[in-house]
C-alpha cells in the first residue's frame, strides 16, 4: 500500500483536496467542501487522480493488481461451484441409475369384491379364470 498521507488528490467535481486518513480498502480526502471517504483504489479509475505523476502510476499498478486477483478469486470460485455440481450430479446419476427393489412384505393390493353382477346394486365383473367359489366366497346365490 502506498502512502498517500498530506497528499494532493485532484477530485474531478470537487477540485483539490488533502488526503487525511487512509486504509487498505478506503481513502478519506478533505476537500473545500468538507471531508468525503472514496474506495482505494477504485476511486482513483474514474474520479481521483494524484498531483504526483509517479504516485498515480504506482497507484493504477495497484489497481491492476487488486483486479488481477479478484478475477483470479473469481474463477477459482466458479471452478469450486462446478465441482460440486458435478459431485452432486454424479451422486444423482448414481442413485437414480440403480433399479429400486422393494421387499415383498411393502407391497399392498387393493381387491374389491363383487358377486358377478347378479345383485342390481352390484358392480359387474366377470373373470374367465377365477371364480368367486375359488377365493372361498359364497356363490352367487347366496351373496348379499
Amino acid at each position: 500500500m502506498i502512502n498517500l498521507k498530506n497528499e494532493q488528490i485532484k477530485h474531478k467535481s470537487w477540485g483539490l483536496g488533502d488526503v487525511v486518513e487512509q486504509t487498505d480498502t478506503y481513502i478519506k480526502i478533505e476537500f473545500s467542501v468538507g471531508i468525503k471517504q472514496f474506495q482505494y483504489p477504485e476511486a482513483f479509475e474514474n474520479f481521483l487522480k494524484c498531483s504526483d505523476t509517479q504516485l498515480q502510476e504506482k497507484i493504477l499498478s495497484d489497481l491492476a493488481d487488486k483486479k488481477q486477483q479478484e478475477s483470479e478469486k473469481k474463477i477459482k470460485l466458479q471452478e469450486e461451484r462446478r465441482k460440486t455440481v458435478k459431485t452432486y450430479e454424479h451422486a444423482a446419476k448414481t442413485v437414480s441409475g440403480k433399479k429400486k427393489t422393494y421387499p415383498k412384505e411393502n407391497i399392498a393390493f387393493k381387491c374389491n369384491f363383487c358377486n358377478g353382477g347378479s345383485n342390481e346394486n352390484g358392480i359387474p365383473f366377470r373373470a374367465s379364470r377365477i371364480s368367486n367359489a375359488s377365493h372361498g366366497r359364497a356363490s352367487s346365490s347366496s351373496a348379499r
